[in-house]
């Protein structure tokens, strides 16, 4: 996680964003930003996302996967339950796979399915990294 903050921190001051303005930018709240730049959390996917957007990187380069700031085109992230069923077919997997290969559990793929909520980046890391993928092809953002 101390990548995470040590990187945004750089990130923010190559690119010229204070925290003020780079959390006003994201619709969250100051403290909220504070927390990621001091390491104490990571964001959800859709905040991670935003601030990859904002700051003209890859969510793998804010995680410290990648020293390429940006490795590829990037587009909007979509809904991740409308995205689950193209990101299935792009593993060349089905969700019983993922819950077994990633160590997920059935509970947490039927709520992502059904859009009750999104998985968290420790999910789409495991992901990830069981398919040999990057952070963002799995959260809809790599074209």
């Amino acid at each position: 996680m101390s990548d995470f903050a040590e990187i945004l921190k750089e990130r923010m001051q190559e690119t010229g964003y204070s925290a003020e303005r780079l959390s006003g930018a994201l619709g969250i709240h100051q403290n909220t930003l504070y927390k990621y730049m001091e390491g104490r959390c990571l964001p959800g996917i859709g905040v991670a996302a935003g601030l990859a957007d904002v700051l003209s990187c890859s969510v793998e380069y804010l995680l410290g996967r990648t020293e390429a700031v940006c490795a590829g085109t990037y587009r909007p992230r979509p809904a991740f339950a409308a995205w689950l069923p193209m990101l299935l077919k792009g593993l060349g997997a089905n969700k019983y796979q993922i819950c077994r290969d990633a160590g997920i559990a059935h509970s947490s793929i039927y709520s992502w399915q059904s859009g009750q909520t999104e998985p968290t980046l420790d999910n789409v890391l495991r992901i990830a990294d069981c398919y040999r993928v990057t952070v963002d092809f799995v959260i809809g953002r790599e074209k």
